[in-house]
């Protein structure tokens, strides 16, 4: 599960993912956390995997980016008087790398952030301290590209995500370069989260809806070692849930338990068209019980998928419909 990017792993220059769902970055805590796997500098050698930019794509809030250096990535944020820019160190080419950041936009200088690479703190180098108030307005989230199509990335992204907020910690940090979820970590302050499958149009971000659309890209060659960790019957833990409007029964052996979830789960829950993807969260459940699970739609009734064909593709008969029966049979 994941997205390729530049004329190597996806189409070429140009290749972007952009997030429809505009938001304000609170000026005192945010996070992002992304996977990335890096074959070459970029376009212009300054590949860029995620940037949340304006609806005209002329000024940043914050972005990663490669600083002309395969070896060297840098986050910024945007601020009034001058950028703060810090760079750290990654792995390099030809490998899958999580990197996350928790950062203070408001402060300057090195302790406004602690960046993790696959889960140990990252030194800093400071490339420019900042000056002035945070530039915290979001037109949206783009991956893999500026808007301005610019600085197309070079190679593969997935399981990008951003909190709003909040400041992750090291623990957190380190489980998500471990394979947990994000939709598992502070899901309460989650703002966009998608695990980029690289093959639905639009990709789902489990918060906003199916509102990331790609524009060239192709389906990664190969993908980062995430999953949903954990008992299977806390994946359905309200609080952790990914967010759905109705109700959903969770049935193991001869028990049932009916579960309201508190938040719509605006994603491709129900589609009209049957090659599109629905459900996207049940790939990975999938992959917990291989050949398993029954997802079936309670109100028509109807067999969507067992085991691994879970992962190949799923569509509902009425796109009003969102009460889905979860069913694992032993």
């Amino acid at each position: 599960m994941s997205r390729g990017f530049g004329s190597t792993y996806g189409v070429g220059n140009g290749d972007l993912v952009t997030e429809s769902a505009s938001m304000t970055e609170s000026s005192s805590a945010m996070s992002v956390a992304f996977w990335f796997y890096l074959n070459g500098v970029g376009q212009g050698g300054f590949g860029v995997p995620v940037v949340a930019q304006n609806a005209a794509g002329t000024v940043n809030s914050w972005s990663a980016y490669i600083n002309n250096n395969t070896t060297q990535l840098v986050f910024q944020q945007n601020m009034a008087t001058l950028a703060r820019n810090m760079q750290f160190t990654i792995p390099g080419t030809g490998q899958w790398t999580h990197f996350c950041v928790a950062n203070n936009p408001s402060l300057t200088g090195t302790t406004a952030l602690t960046a993790y690479v696959n889960g140990a703190v990252a030194t800093p180098t400071q490339l420019a301290a900042g000056s002035g108030s945070p530039v915290t307005t979001i037109g949206s989230i783009t991956v893999g590209n500026g808007k301005n199509s610019g600085n197309t990335w070079d190679g593969m992204i997935a399981h990008c995500a951003f909190w709003n907020g909040v400041q992750l910690t090291a623990a957190e940090a380190l489980a998500l370069a471990s394979g947990a979820n994000p939709l598992l970590v502070r899901p309460d302050s989650l703002a966009f989260y998608t695990p980029l499958d690289g093959v639905s149009n639009p990709e789902v971000d489990f918060i906003n809806g199916p509102t990331a659309t790609p524009t060239g890209t192709w389906l990664g060659k190969s993908e980062p070692p995430v999953q949903f960790t954990g008992n299977y019957r806390n994946l359905f833990d309200p609080a952790l849930m990914p967010r759905f409007a109705g109700s959903l029964a969770l049935t193991q052996g001869a028990q049932t338990a009916a579960l309201s979830l508190r938040e719509k789960f605006r994603a491709q829950l129900a589609l009209t068209a049957p090659d599109n993807q629905a459900l996207l969260w049940a790939y990975e459940i999938a992959d917990i019980h291989p050949g398993r699970l029954v997802i079936g739609d309670t109100a028509v009734g109807g067999f969507l998928a067992t085991g691994d064909n879970a992962k190949t593709g799923l569509a509902l008969a009425d796109a009003a419909l969102y009460d889905v029966q979860i069913t694992e049979t032993v």
